[in-house]
C-alpha cells in the first residue's frame, strides 16, 4: 500500500513539474516574440559566396522616410538606392515574427574547413534600441533556408 502511494505521489510531482516547465517555456516564447514584434528602424541582410556572387540589402529610415539599397558583387548586377514605402519595414517585421528570427540573435557559427563557401549576415535594429544579429559561414540557424527564400523573394519584389 505504501509503495502505491509513493508511486502515485512521484507521478503527481513529475506531472506538476512537466506542466510548470511547459507553461514557462510557452511564456518565454510569447515574451520573446512580443519583445521583437515592434517597429524596425533598419534592416541589413548580406548573403552569398565569392564564386556565386554576393548581395547586400539595406533598408533604413531617415528624416521619416524609408530607403532601400542593394549592391551585388562578383557578377551580380544589382546597384541601387531608392526611397520606398515605410510599410516595407512593417512587412519585414511580420516575416521576422512569423519565422521567429528573434531566436537567431547571437548566432555566430562558421565552418572553417570550407574555403569558398556561402555566408550570411543579418542585422535588424528596432526603434527601441533592441537588435537581432546573426552571422553564419556554411553554418545556419534553424529554418534559415525557409526564411531566406521568403525574405529574398520579398526584397526582389521591391527592387
Amino acid at each position: 500500500m505504501k509503495n502505491k502511494i509513493l508511486i502515485i505521489s512521484l507521478l503527481i510531482i513529475i506531472l506538476i513539474v512537466l506542466v510548470v516547465g511547459l507553461i514557462l517555456l510557452i511564456q518565454k516564447n510569447i515574451e520573446n516574440s512580443e519583445k521583437y514584434n515592434i517597429e524596425i528602424d533598419s534592416f541589413s541582410y548580406y548573403y552569398g559566396s565569392y564564386h556565386g556572387g554576393y548581395i547586400q540589402y539595406g533598408i533604413y529610415t531617415e528624416d521619416d522616410k524609408a530607403y532601400m539599397s542593394a549592391y551585388g558583387y562578383n557578377s551580380l548586377n544589382v546597384n541601387f538606392k531608392k526611397e520606398i514605402d515605410k510599410s516595407v519595414l512593417n512587412n519585414i517585421s511580420k516575416i521576422v515574427a512569423k519565422n521567429k528570427i528573434y531566436k537567431w540573435n547571437g548566432f555566430s557559427k562558421s565552418d572553417d574547413d570550407v574555403l569558398d563557401g556561402y555566408s550570411f549576415t543579418l542585422i535588424i535594429k528596432y526603434v527601441d534600441g533592441k537588435e537581432i544579429r546573426a552571422y553564419g559561414y556554411m553554418e545556419y540557424p534553424s529554418n534559415y533556408n525557409q526564411w531566406h527564400k521568403e525574405i529574398t523573394e520579398y526584397l526582389k519584389e521591391i527592387e
